[in-house]
């Protein structure tokens, strides 16, 4: 039976809703094993996954007979049991070829990010905030990393990007915003979420790979992290650490991918565990000023400041004659409106392999997220499926059957001669042998009465009632069907009796069936845009929005910043991916040349418009002779006239 104390609800403290300061007191702030180990179980169930991944691209660019049989109860690949029975192994690679077609499809669409504004008064932050976009997407080379994420989403069905604001990720120590492919293989994260976009993940990390000194430039910040660093990586710290000898191209093979190991022994790992943690914490609206701030809730300094705030106005209300509710307060805390809430908030922690925390704290990013972007295709019942895998089971038929065929042909009689004993009289087997096969040789032969049909035959075998050319375009067809990845639209050379007509056709409605792919990929780089853009516009200065748009006086400054906070920026700024194709360009040429003909823009404004490179030449041939022209009449002392009138180029 329940007694009342039981029943009475105990108001909890602010140390016990805090999960980050609650785990610390249970596992301690040097040490994480719990963190470690529940960062190992997610990887272990994610075998699955890798374990389809690796077949798909095994199949796609290695060995296609590489699964695993079992052979008089001993197991070996499907190439070792070939080579064992006598056979050649030989293979047809259909898998490759799709996904250089889908990858082509993407390369062609030739998209960039822009950002629209939805206020069309806000369209020149739009505009700057595209510029800046476009430079940085170029920097990191977005559309060779497109490739890539294109090539994970038809064979592995999985794809990964990592945003970072930093000077380790680039080439050149810039501190920039970087965009990083993440190997799939490296990538943890939970499986508790029912939401395709990943927006309800609660556990997210990868495994870093680096040299000591790398690792030590990166973590440490005294000699003692570096002693502490040597003793974790002991033998990482040695300068000529002696590596694996394994091939570079099998360093990703399954037997070789564990968690937290890599085979060359000269690189250390760190894992970095992003996990969703919850706080109390105080909301302020500053009524004067219109702005809202959060602090937590053990933040006594803060609160005091608050408090003190709030009573000076009210001394200066008071003075003023103001009533109590016409006093602009700090809502909050006391003050209108409690302001309490539990926050959930992202915290990352950099683990050794031991479990040593290398350093931890929120989210740094603007939006206080998670740096990742992750997409899967598809996501059904929590199963992780390449796009083009089910092609994989149409390839192992095609495999066989061109063995099967190359059996039969090896095995088939070829040319074989029947010789009866008793036509050879004298001779013996070799001479008569001899004389059969040589060139402008006669042969004599003993033909008894009634033996007149006892004559040398040759025998030649038949393997064409195994019609291999047509079983293998049937798979094809097959393969084309459950992929959806036609000869159209690869750009193959149409049936035969298929008409012009219903070619264009087929071309033009070849990418419907591929349509949801390609949208959930756009959405992908969509997300991976929008994250760079926050960084852009809180971390870059306004130095360095003109190196890159040139003189934006006036437009980003604190004073007009106009925009929403950066974790809503998407209520202001919208990004989609615009076509830049050649044709779409010759639309753009053509329409800004025909407004400077007619006199609506200056030739000036249509070569900032313009792509022709000798247009930009044009232009600045003529403002180098109109400030010649300027600074003559200056020296001459004559007044300064207008410039010379735009002279419409004819074109």
């Amino acid at each position: 039976m329940y007694s009342k104390e039981r029943l009475i609800r105990k108001t909890p403290t602010a140390g016990q809703m805090n999960t980050v300061k609650a785990r610390q007191k249970v596992v301690g702030r040097e040490k994480d094993p719990q963190l470690l180990m529940h960062f190992r179980n997610l990887w272990n169930n994610l075998e699955e996954f890798r374990t389809q991944r690796a077949r798909a691209f095994r199949f796609a660019y290695g060995d296609q007979w590489g699964d695993i049989i079992e052979y008089n109860g001993k197991p070996m690949t499907e190439r070792q049991y070939l080579r064992m029975t006598g056979n050649t192994v030989l293979q047809t690679n259909q898998v490759q070829d799709k996904v250089a077609t889908m990858e082509g499809v993407l390369t062609k669409e030739s998209l960039e990010p822009v950002c629209n504004a939805i206020d069309k008064d806000e369209q020149q932050y739009g505009e700057m905030v595209t510029n800046g976009l476009q430079s940085n997407c170029y920097k990191n080379r977005i559309d060779e990393l497109s490739i890539d994420w294109m090539r994970e989403a038809c064979l592995g069905g999985l794809m990964a990007a990592y945003e970072s604001w930093d000077d380790t990720s680039g080439p050149d120590g810039t501190l920039d915003s970087w965009t990083s492919y993440i190997n799939p293989n490296d990538l943890v994260f939970d499986a508790r979420m029912n939401d395709s976009r990943f927006w309800d993940i609660s556990s997210v990390g990868r495994m870093l790979r680096m040299d000591y000194g790398k690792l030590c430039a990166r973590f440490a910040r005294s000699p003692h992290d570096i002693a502490i660093l040597e003793d974790i990586y002991n033998s990482q710290s040695k300068l000529y650490s002696t590596t694996s000898l394994i091939d570079y191209q099998d360093r990703d093979d399954l037997d070789e991918v564990e968690f937290m190991h890599d085979s060359d022994s000269s690189v250390c790992m760190v894992l970095e565990a992003w996990t969703k943690e919850v706080k109390p914490r105080i909301r302020l609206h500053d009524l004067n000023s219109g702005t809202e701030t959060i602090i937590d809730m053990d933040d006594n300094a803060e609160r005091s400041r608050v408090r003190a705030e709030n009573q000076r106005r009210k001394r200066e209300g008071q003075k003023l004659g103001w009533r109590d509710d016409e006093i602009p307060y700090i809502e909050g805390d006391g003050y209108g409106d409690s302001g309490f809430f539990i926050d959930e908030f992202w915290y990352c922690r950099f683990l050794a392999t031991d479990g040593t925390i290398l350093w931890e704290g929120e989210s740094p990013l603007p939006d206080r997220g998670q740096p990742f972007t992750i997409r899967t295709v598809p996501h059904t019942d929590g199963k992780i499926q390449g796009y083009l895998y089910p092609m994989i089971d149409h390839n192992i038929i095609m495999n066989r059957a061109v063995i099967l065929h190359d059996w039969l042909l090896r095995t088939n009689a070829k040319g074989v001669t029947v010789v009866p004993k008793q036509i050879l009289g004298d001779m013996t087997p070799e001479e008569f042998a001899n004389s059969w096969t040589s060139i402008d040789d006669m042969v004599f032969i003993d033909v008894k009465p009634g033996s007149e049909n006892l004559m040398p035959k040759v025998f030649y075998g038949n393997a064409q009632q195994f019609d291999v050319a047509k079983y293998l375009d049937t798979f094809a067809r097959m393969g084309d069907q459950s992929t959806a990845v036609t000869e159209a639209l690869q750009g193959k050379t149409p049936f035969a009796g298929a008409s012009g007509s219903l070619y264009a056709q087929m071309t033009a409605n070849s990418s419907t069936a591929i349509a949801a792919l390609l949208k959930k990929i756009h959405n992908f780089l969509e997300e991976v845009h929008i994250k760079k853009m926050k960084n852009l516009i809180t971390y870059y200065t306004p130095e360095r929005w003109e190196m890159i748009v040139g003189n934006m006086e006036d437009v980003f400054g604190n004073d007009n910043m106009r925009l929403n906070e950066v974790a809503q920026i998407e209520y202001d700024l919208r990004i989609k991916e615009s076509t830049e194709t050649p044709v779409f360009r010759e639309l753009a040429e053509n329409d800004a040349k025909e407004f400077m003909m007619n006199g609506l823009i200056s030739f000036d404004e249509y070569a900032m418009v313009s792509k022709r490179p000798w247009i930009e030449r044009i232009r600045q041939h003529r403002q180098a002779r109109t400030a010649e022209v300027e600074a003559m009449q200056e020296n001459a002392g004559m007044p300064m006239q207008q410039a010379p009138p735009t002279v419409q180029p004819q074109m």
